[in-house]
């Protein structure tokens, strides 16, 4: 992520120093362009370095930079940031203030319009995003559910567990098959066989390697 964060960084560097330096050339010397066509021009090309750069290396496998990979998304954005910044410049320069200072003071109001605009876009997104109810096939296993319950030395207590769960699931799945497994975590006790007693099936693991290890073991080996 900081990885990521400094390329922006530094792509918003190279495309600020575009922007000058294409606008100071061609408002410079013998040229003299008008200010509003430079600036127009430094500003296109500026947002198209940003726009290439930050595609294909700051956020190339980002979903949730989707202004990235919506080029329409991200034109309507730049233009009403564009248009916010010349007005800002030609008011700027107007009242007489050294065109240098005025370009860097439109630029950080473009910025800040490109700032709120992204986080909009996104917000709004991702909140449509989450609400669309996806279909679902039918799922690829024997069983609806497995529950697994690791256990080490619970020989006491695991059967009162099991018939408890069995009575739960029974109940909230209407009649859907499921299973209850007991991933035993190298139990030196009877756990397993009282686990089986209740109904349970049983992962039997040749040592104890913790409750991580028991669950993940249980959830490799489930069936639904």
């Amino acid at each position: 992520m900081r990885s990521r964060l400094r390329f922006f960084a530094l792509v918003g560097v190279l495309a600020t120093a575009v922007d000058l330096g294409l606008f100071l050339f061609l408002t410079s010397g013998s040229r003299r362009w008008p200010v509003v066509r430079a600036d127009v021009v430094a500003l296109a090309l500026a947002a198209c370095t940003a726009y290439l750069l930050n595609r294909y290396l700051t956020f190339r496998a980002n979903r949730a930079a989707r202004w990235v990979s919506s080029p329409l998304m991200f034109a309507y954005l730049a233009l009403a940031a564009g248009a916010v910044y010349l007005v800002a410049l030609v008011v700027l320069d107007s009242l007489g203030v050294v065109l240098l200072v005025a370009k860097s003071s439109a630029i950080l109001l473009a910025a800040t319009v490109r700032w709120v605009g992204y986080r909009w876009v996104l917000f709004n997104t991702v909140r449509r995003e989450r609400s669309e109810r996806r279909p679902r096939g039918a799922m690829d296993a024997p069983l609806r559910l497995t529950v697994v319950i690791p256990a080490f030395n619970e020989a006491a207590n695991v059967a009162v567990t099991v018939a408890t769960l069995h009575r739960s699931f029974e109940a909230y799945l209407g009649g859907d098959p499921f299973e209850i497994l007991v991933s035993d975590d190298g139990s030196t006790d009877t756990t397993a066989d009282v686990a089986e007693a209740s109904g349970a099936r049983v992962l039997r693991l040749e040592r104890n390697r913790g409750k991580g290890a028991a669950v993940r073991a249980g959830v490799i080996d489930a069936r639904g």
